[in-house]
């Protein structure tokens, strides 16, 4: 290679090039609009129903999270504005013509939480739970600072994990009217995942002692009785649980690694077809389909953004087969661009997907649309 600085620095910049493009031939040629298997049922402008403040400036909107109830009779969506103003929580029906649509003024920072028939609504904002409760049309709210929302228990129900500075930790069970109705203390605990929003059953991981290279162990808890049904000797826990909580799955934001999914109280399930990073990842919950964004990202130095991202497709697979169902280029969502890519990164966020609980239906939504397919 020549020896001038200049030279050396074009010189990288094709060798990049070369390498990015060595990579996504392959995946441009055998990626295809394979969505034969799916069907359209409908979709949906969004704007006609969004209801804006009184004076408000015109502004365009980002879908930033996508919810399905597990009756698989309403969507809760995110749809925030571009100009970083409000969020608005949409709440649609399946079908219009038996509910109307409803909104909410809340902003999120975490992921939302649906009883299974969507008559009770958990919102993590800065500082507070907010919960509405539709079925009595109803609204409350539980003051926090170190707590973490965990999901749905027994329908009625939520839980919440608050994390002390004595490594004790505290999981509070509250009812829909936010009341205080349980508590159980765990030393050295860590986050909650619920298994199912119908049942008490919680997987809780626990490092026994602060001592670097002790192993985290996880226990299978059965509320109301705080009664532990099983103990691993190893971590489990997930973002999304399929399979009747037979699986937890862990997907990360725009990365190389792979979609690990893990049977509870079981290994690692086989990688049979590769999904890189997978997020965001939506799964059927009472089923084993799974739907991800299958991402190429690529450390780009001396440049601002720090590295190169990109979604190579989207594909909705089974999670223990490996069999791909449909696979396709995402649509790009306007306004909202990757997160984890550093500073500057120029590459625009997808539509995101969410699987009904059967995995019967797939919804996607971005910008302000919204449309509703059937798997099978």
């Amino acid at each position: 290679m020549p020896g001038d600085t200049k030279t050396r620095i074009v010189w990288r910049k094709t060798a990049f090039h070369i390498a990015a493009l060595a990579v996504l031939l392959p995946v441009a040629k055998s990626v295809a609009a394979d969505r034969h298997l799916l069907r359209l049922l409908w979709d949906r402008d969004l704007r006609s129903f969004i209801r804006e403040a009184p004076g408000a400036s015109a502004h365009s909107h980002f879908i930033a999270h996508l919810e399905v109830s597990a009756d698989e009779q309403w969507v809760l969506i995110d749809v925030a504005a571009d100009s970083g103003g409000p969020y608005h929580q949409l709440l649609m029906p399946v079908d219009l013509e038996a509910h109307p649509a409803e909104q909410y003024a809340y902003t999120p920072i975490a992921r939302p939480f649906l009883s299974p028939h969507a008559d009770l609504l958990v919102f993590q904002e800065f500082g507070a739970i907010r919960v509405e409760d539709r079925r009595n049309q109803s609204h409350c709210s539980v003051e926090v600072t170190t707590a973490h929302l965990n999901g749905i228990l027994r329908s009625e129900f939520f839980l919440l994990t608050q994390t002390g500075l004595d490594r004790r930790t505290r999981y509070e069970v509250y009812d829909r009217k936010c009341q205080l109705q349980d508590a159980w203390e765990l030393p050295g605990g860590l986050l909650a995942t619920v298994l199912s929003p119908e049942s008490g059953r919680v997987l809780v991981m626990q490092s026994p002692s602060p001592r670097p290279g002790l192993r985290t162990v996880t226990l299978l808890i059965e509320w109301p009785s705080w009664k532990m049904v099983e103990q691993f000797p190893y971590g489990i826990g997930g973002d999304v649980v399929a399979d009747d909580g037979r699986v937890v799955c862990v997907a990360v934001a725009p990365d190389n690694m792979p979609v690990r999914c893990q049977e509870v109280g079981g290994g690692q399930l086989p990688q049979r077809v590769r999904i890189h990073g997978g997020y965001p990842l939506s799964v059927a919950s009472a089923g084993t389909l799974a739907a991800g964004n299958d991402w190429f990202s690529l450390w780009k130095p001396f440049t601002e953004a720090g590295y190169w991202v990109y979604v190579r497709r989207q594909v909705l697979w089974d999670i223990r087969s490996g069999d791909i169902v449909a696979e396709w280029h995402p649509a790009l969502q306007k306004q909202v661009h990757y997160p984890g890519a550093g500073v500057g990164s120029p590459g625009r966020f997808p539509y995101l997907c969410a699987l009904s609980r059967t995995g019967r239906f797939l919804f996607e939504a971005g910008d302000e649309k919204l449309s509703m397919s059937r798997t099978r």
